[in-house]
């Protein structure tokens, strides 16, 4: 299926939704690191898709690494700043308080 999903790319690399498909695939597999560098390749020829942009920090941010999915919203503010990118780091910062709070409660 892998190489399905790379020969599809070589014609439609520029198609945010083939690389979405081709990551969760590999996620479903229990690969989560290939999901990652798929979701890396995917930003670096499609830097303004906001669709991989939140895939890739919701795939972080299921792994727990905040500190990496921070970076993500952080990019995407920075180099193409779009109210909805705004609103979803938001909504990100609260949820991650809210657990990181949550976290220190049940440790006190």
């Amino acid at each position: 299926m892998r190489y399905a999903y790379e020969h599809c790319l070589d014609c439609k690399r520029y198609h945010p939704d083939i690389w979405y498909s081709y990551a969760y695939f590999e996620n479903c597999n229990g690969d989560a690191e290939a999901a990652s560098q798929i979701f890396q390749r995917a930003i670096a020829i499609l830097c303004y898709s906001n669709l991989l942009h939140f895939a890739y920090a919701d795939h972080l941010e299921n792994r727990m690494n905040l500190l990496g999915a921070t970076g993500v919203y952080e990019n995407l503010i920075k180099d193409y700043p779009s109210p909805i990118a705004y609103l979803t780091y938001q909504r990100f910062a609260r949820r991650t308080k809210v657990r990181d709070l949550r976290g220190r409660k049940s440790v006190l």
